[in-house]
């Protein structure tokens, strides 16, 4: 069975006049997006760069090292061969924006990247290392949008005004955005979308999948989510998924490196796997079950925890993990209780333990 690294090893020498971008193109762009964007890629305004001289100024800058905590070595290596292919090497890097702020609690990263025959493919980035980038995706379980949807449909307007065919792309919450942003976007720009693809991006709340917008965009979405996925079954979402075949067990199989490939698109399976089933009843259930204020305390006093001592990145937290631990001592009694009780409602149903532990103890590889 193929995987995104033999994808790359069989289709590297072609060009995308050769062969044209496909699904698993699409996954490989948004990988790219865990990359040190606001360091590395030029912004909207600012000369492009090829995908090679982007990759370069990475290396430069942070050698082979990973990206972070929670991105495996893996990835890491795998984006670093792309850079070196026919495919890739040449392809124009352009417009980056990025909105990382506090105080607003978002963390959105965008850029383009510029194919053959006026193909703009729009690039949504997901959740990096950074901690007020998980706090917005746990914001989600308690409002009905967060600020990186916004700037999601205001960037895709802002690039189609120079674009005349448009993909849009994302894994993980820039999936989520993807999807987002061209059912807000405005009617001109949604007119130059082909389609729009959500690697095991999270859903919705409901108000905005029965929003006028979102129903019309729903023939340009796509989801792919891998069998035994989790975050891409999280709240709503109307789109009949992709179920991908996985090795990688747990959350691990987030990971799309682990997604078995057929050619030039993802392979397909039947149906989730028993663990997904009872990981996303189980999920639903506990977001059910609380209240909006408690999940407003869980949200806000785990992310006071993440952060003790100044902490920005999930790195510098694990760094010094007695620095979370002692702040974790100081809250409430309620408050430990409700953070605890989260964590421990998935670890005591058997069948999703072993599924996470199983996931924990495998390290991912590629050749």
């Amino acid at each position: 069975m193929d995987y995104l690294v033999d994808y790359i090893d069989k289709m590297g020498k072609y060009t995308f006049e050769e062969s044209p971008f496909n699904e698993v193109d699409g996954v490989i762009f948004s990988i790219m997006s865990l990359i040190d964007v606001p360091n590395v890629v030029p912004f909207i305004g600012e000369k492009s760069k090829t995908f090679e001289e982007v990759i370069g100024k990475q290396i430069e800058l942070h050698d082979t090292k990973q990206f972070g905590y929670i991105i495996s070595p893996a990835i890491t290596r795998f984006i670093i061969s792309c850079y070196k292919t026919n495919r890739f090497r040449n392809l124009v890097v352009c417009d980056g924006f990025v909105k990382i702020d506090d105080d607003e609690e978002t963390q959105s990263t965008f850029f383009s990247i510029l194919l053959p025959d006026d193909i703009r493919v729009v690039v949504c980035g997901g959740t990096d290392d950074s901690i007020v980038g998980w706090k917005e995706d746990f914001n989600m379980m308690n409002r009905t949008k967060v600020p990186c949807m916004d700037y999601s449909s205001t960037y895709l307007d802002t690039v189609a005004k120079n674009s005349k065919n448009l993909f849009v792309v994302g894994h993980s919450k820039g999936g989520m955005e993807a999807l987002y942003s061209i059912a807000f976007c405005e009617d001109e720009t949604y007119k130059k979308v082909i389609l729009a693809y959500s690697y095991d991006g999270p859903g919705f709340h409901p108000e905005i999948i029965s929003s006028p917008g979102f129903f019309k965009a729903l023939e340009k979405m796509r989801l792919i989510v891998p069998s035994g996925g989790f975050v891409g079954r999280i709240f709503y979402n109307p789109i009949e998924p992709k179920i991908v075949p996985c090795k990688y067990r747990g959350l691990q199989q987030h990971d799309p490196l682990s997604w078995a490939i057929d050619g030039n698109k993802f392979k397909k399976a039947k149906h989730f796997t028993k663990e997904s089933n009872e990981m996303k009843l189980k999920v639903d259930e506990m977001l059910m079950n609380l209240s909006v204020d408690e999940k407003q305390m869980f949200v806000h006093d785990l992310f006071e925890v993440l952060s003790a001592g100044g902490a920005k990145t999930l790195t510098a937290a694990a760094s010094k993990p007695h620095r979370p631990i002692i702040s974790f001592l100081k809250l409430t009694k309620e408050s430990k209780e409700i953070i605890a009780s989260m964590f421990m409602t998935l670890y005591k149903n058997k069948i999703i333990a072993k599924e996470l532990l199983i996931g924990m103890i495998t390290i991912p590889t590629t050749k």
